[in-house]
């Protein structure tokens, strides 16, 4: 079986019963599927930094008061 798509999600909880799922799917064009899924961790990683989760969570916060 040949891999040609990676897809990585990761599930963030914001507080007061709400999540964040952040992801990324690309197809593998020159990499072996262990460095492209790498490649998707660490895109997710950089893109949901704790200040942007805190943010969400203020916010939540702010709703609920």
């Amino acid at each position: 079986m040949e891999i040609t798509k990676i897809t990585y999600k990761k599930l963030f909880s914001l507080g007061n019963y709400e999540n964040e799922q952040i992801g990324i799917e690309f197809e593998i064009e020159n990499d072996t599927p262990e460095i492209a899924l790498q490649k998707a961790k660490e895109w997710v990683n950089k893109n949901s930094t704790s200040e942007n989760r805190r943010n969400a969570l203020n916010k939540a916060k702010r709703h609920f008061r």
